[in-house]
């Protein structure tokens, strides 16, 4: 809530050209609760383990994607091999 309300108040007195101190204080305040998530580490921690989410969810997602390739060039294969079974039958009753 407090990033969201410090964007606002940012935003607001960007287009005015009116800074007050309880803005600039609650500015600064903000942005030093950033600064310190980064120093600590925690932020750092927090970022990596939301990457490894989104590169677990991604690595699934190319799994799927390469199952659903590999079905669909084995169903490829399958229907020309009935196509040529089909036609040769085809040109073995054509020739009696």
């Amino acid at each position: 809530m407090s990033f969201i309300y410090a964007n606002i108040v940012y935003k607001y007195n960007m287009r005015s050209a009116k800074w007050t101190i309880s803005d600039l204080r609650f500015r600064i305040r903000i942005l030093e609760q950033k600064v310190e998530g980064f120093e600590s580490g925690e932020k750092y921690v927090r970022m990596k383990e939301e990457f490894r989410k989104v590169h677990a969810a991604e690595l699934r997602t190319i799994a799927r994607l390469e199952k659903d390739l590999s079905d669909a060039h084995a169903e490829t294969i399958h229907v020309r091999e009935l196509w040529y079974a089909t036609c040769w039958n085809t040109m073995q009753g054509i020739r009696r």
